[in-house]
């Protein structure tokens, strides 16, 4: 399976949502080497797996990719489509609205 997660909040310094989606993903990485790995953010992110060749880090391009919601908004369904991604992942509440019903979708709502 060819997975997508969002990780436009691994940028800085971690904190909430970072530091859930780190460890998430970190923990992932070691227990699943099955699947296909595709991290959507819009500036380099450094990661301690980053050699393993299951996990792709996908930079966005464009003005309004500096914002995790406008990618979505915007450009997630091509590139989405481009690496013929099965499951979408998003941990920051907010859904891309145009996807195709052959991506699933996973969207973590934190702190109710």
């Amino acid at each position: 399976m060819r997975i997508g997660i969002d990780v436009y909040s691994l940028r800085g310094q971690y904190a909430g949502i970072g530091i859930y989606l780190y460890n998430t993903i970190r923990h992932l990485e070691k227990i699943d080497k099955e699947n296909e790995y595709f991290l959507y953010t819009h500036n380099a992110i450094k990661l301690s797996f980053e050699y393993n060749p299951n996990w792709h880090i996908r930079i966005t391009r464009g003005f309004f990719n500096k914002s995790g919601t406008f990618w979505k908004q915007t450009q997630a369904r091509k590139d989405l489509l481009k690496d013929k991604i099965d499951l979408f992942w998003t941990p920051n509440a907010i859904l891309p609205t145009n996807l195709p019903n052959s991506i699933k979708t996973v969207l973590t709502v934190h702190d109710l």
